[in-house]
Parts: structure tokens; sequence; C-alpha cells
């Protein structure tokens, strides 16, 4: 059974299931936060990457290669106005027929 709050596992799960993304902004990030096709922010919704890499480990949900960053490359950063900036990850998954038995727990 993954560790952590299952209600916040049930919010991960719905908002995958609604087409939001998960967004690696930095690398310094502890946590991933949740983005639309418009690029607008989940409002509360961030969770740890810690436990997005221990629900994908535990097949609760996949990455939807397709769409998706590929797992695993370095880093691209842009210059603006004189600032150096990182590029987010963006990583669409899927939520498996094991992370939907959990959800109907």
């Amino acid at each position: 059974m993954i560790r952590g709050d299952k209600n916040l596992i049930i919010e991960i799960f719905q908002a995958l299931e609604t087409d939001w993304a998960l967004c690696d902004e930095k690398d310094e990030d502890d946590h991933m936060v949740f983005v639309n096709e418009d690029r607008d922010q989940h409002e509360t919704l961030k969770p740890s990457k810690a436990l997005v890499k221990e629900l994908e480990k535990e097949q609760y949900i996949q990455l939807d290669e397709k769409r998706s960053d590929p797992k695993e490359r370095e880093r691209d950063y842009m210059e603006f106005f004189e600032e150096t900036i990182p590029v987010p990850f963006v990583y669409f998954y899927k939520v498996t027929k094991k992370g939907k038995e959990l959800y109907a727990e």
C-alpha cells in the first residue's frame, strides 16, 4: 500500500482523469504543480515529487509517453530579461486499473 494521505491521492487521480498535467518547474522544488491546457496552475494541489514517483513505481499511475516530456533528460534553461529560467517538464499520466481500484475503495 502506498504511504500518504488517501484523500490527497484521490485528488491527484481526479486531476489526472480530468486532463491536468503534472509540471516539474525546477529541480530544486520538492513538489510538482498541476497545470491545465491553458497552463493555469491548480490553486491547491501540489503533490510531492516523492509521492508522484511512488505512485508511478507502485503502478497506480502510468506516464503517457506520447504526450509527455521524456523522463530522465537534462533540463533546458532559457534567458528571459537577463535572467536564466528553467524550462519546466510537463508529464501527462494515466490512472491505471490498479489506481482506479484504489480510488474505488
